[in-house]
């Protein structure tokens, strides 16, 4: 189905030449008078992480289009300024996922130095105020930018290409008290079979008060063993079938779930 798609696509909405950067690209296409309007590098961005997992080389020329455009991939001078943050996020999570490793440099420094990056102390909580000016961070934004602090080079184009749907099967952690508890970590070793989860007070103001959260999909859940902080932890119950839950504390905390016979 993609390929029929891009294959149309590639005829009416994109002019690529054999070599160097697009020539036009789509911005939207009117089918009441057949017209389709062009767009700008910011645009190329745009798809351009659609593409990346199945179209690596036709993404990276339209990322290099814009990186050559705004002045990422220039050795030296300032990066072109432009007014929507959406081209930076979306330029440092693309040099991020391509390797693009100047116009990541240029770019990390750049919002970094104007994009208002800031922890809210209070709350723990990291956000990108990007100018706005705004009370409440702008989410699509920083959720955006989050895809650039999350995994390195081919880390988005691998959850396409090879997802963990084994993970589905897995034991893993809910009902954790968010916002009050946050998880730092929740990672299961297939091999050793264990579940690492290490918890933080996410609101402050809660810290030390009681809170629990559940482990399920467990073959056995009664002979399951918990470690917290290094030490055998006892205060936990079957609460269902293959479910445990676990009674703990609004704190900086590291569970280890053990449920195999090692």
């Amino acid at each position: 189905m993609f390929e029929r798609w891009w294959s149309h696509a590639e005829r009416r909405y994109l002019s690529l030449p054999e070599c160097g950067h697009p020539e036009w690209l789509a911005f939207y296409y009117d089918p009441i008078i057949d017209h389709v309007h062009r767009g700008s590098p910011q645009i190329g961005l745009y798809v351009a992480l659609y593409l990346v997992p199945q179209k690596p080389e036709i993404a990276r020329r339209l990322f290099g289009w814009a990186a050559d455009t705004y002045r990422w991939s220039a050795v030296s001078g300032d990066i072109r300024p432009v007014r929507d943050p959406r081209v930076y996020a979306l330029g440092l999570v693309l040099a991020n996922e391509l390797g693009e490793d100047t116009s990541y440099a240029r770019l990390r420094e750049h919002v970094e130095r104007t994009c208002e990056p800031q922890w809210d102390r209070e709350r723990s909580e990291f956000t990108w105020g990007f100018g706005l000016g705004e009370p409440i961070p702008r989410g699509q934004l920083n959720g955006t930018i989050m895809m650039a602090e999350t995994g390195g080079a081919g880390a988005w184009s691998r959850i396409f290409q090879r997802p963990n749907l084994e993970k589905f099967a897995q034991p893993t952690v809910c009902g954790v008290d968010y916002p009050t508890v946050g998880l730092s970590r929740a990672w299961y070793d297939a091999d050793r079979q264990c579940l690492a989860v290490d918890t933080f007070a996410a609101d402050s103001a809660r810290r030390g008060a009681p809170t629990s959260f559940r482990v399920r999909r467990l073959p056995d859940p009664g002979r399951a063993r918990v470690v917290r902080d290094g030490s055998p932890y006892g205060a936990w119950r079957v609460s269902g079938p293959g479910e445990i839950t676990v009674e703990s504390d609004v704190a900086g905390r590291e569970f280890l779930f053990r449920f195999g016979g090692s």
